[in-house]
């Protein structure tokens, strides 16, 4: 279902999101210097840009929200802390310059038309109107299992959801879905790059968080949110914007699980065994 409700403009951002992780996790291994960090960074925007849709963004602004809170307690550790905050300005700057053919337009946008167009979907009351109908079915059970998708729920011609709603098999298999997930907070010692582990498993809950919307119990925070930062009524659809960060860290987290299982229970190479 996350790939059937993708357009090209949100596929592009589903690509953009690894390889923008992977330049910030090489620049804290100091692999690369911040200029080229916020050059990368920049440029995979200019060709990755989600066809210049701001709400869009929302697993994007989630993985870097999680990327700052978890990584600057040790960039304050070892004398960091500057660099990262001339990697944050240098990439604003080179982002801004090279996009700039979207980001004016989109300006202009906000500055016009904005205000008319919250206003004609009843303003921010009508906003909490919607995202509660969208968040209805988000419960964090839901979300573990990779359900709570609206379209489930609430179309009853729905071409397949029904089958992994009912069906007791498909059911079962969903309840493993976040045991395998959460699987490597048990062997966490005997892997050698933990503290990766840590942030997927930390990107997956708080996107859990912002997928929910209002639904409880942490939707009172997804409100305040709404009502209090400016333009956050853009994502008055949580589910469909923020759940790109939940599938990311999850594919990950599924995929070190089921390696770490293999390597354990078949002990065979297996290129060798399949090849």
């Amino acid at each position: 279902q996350g790939w059937f409700i993708a357009e090209r403009t949100k596929f592009s951002l589903y690509a953009a999101l690894p390889l923008m992780l992977l330049f910030l996790l090489q620049w804290t291994d100091k692999k690369r210097s911040s200029v080229k960090t916020a050059l990368y960074i920049s440029l995979l925007f200019f060709f990755l840009n989600g066809n210049a849709s701001f709400p869009l963004f929302g697993g994007i602004f989630v993985v870097l929200i999680v990327f700052l809170v978890f990584y600057i307690p040790s960039l304050i550790k070892t004398k960091r802390l500057r660099s990262l905050l001339g990697l944050l300005v240098l990439t604003g700057i080179s982002s801004a310059l090279l996009n700039m053919y979207w980001f004016l337009p989109y300006y202009n946008f906000v500055k016009s038309t904005y205000s008319q167009t919250v206003a004609q979907v009843g303003g921010v009351a009508g906003v909490l109107t919607w995202v509660n109908y969208i968040s209805k079915d988000s419960s964090i059970l839901n979300l573990l299992r990779l359900q709570g998708i609206p379209e489930w729920y609430q179309n009853p011609d729905h071409a397949f959801a029904n089958v992994f709603l009912t069906n007791p098999i498909l059911i079962a298999i969903s309840f493993l879905i976040p045991v395998f997930v959460f699987l490597p907070l048990l062997y966490l010692k005997k892997i050698t790059n933990k503290k990766l582990i840590l942030f997927f498993l930390l990107t997956a809950v708080v996107s859990i968080v912002f997928v929910a919307g209002s639904h409880p119990p942490f939707g009172a925070i997804y409100i305040l949110m709404v009502k209090f930062i400016p333009g956050f009524v853009a994502f008055r659809t949580p589910f469909y914007k923020f759940a790109p960060s939940l599938w990311f860290s999850y594919a990950l987290l599924i995929s070190i699980s089921v390696s770490y299982l293999l390597r354990l229970y078949i002990k065979k190479d297996l290129n060798k065994t399949f090849l």
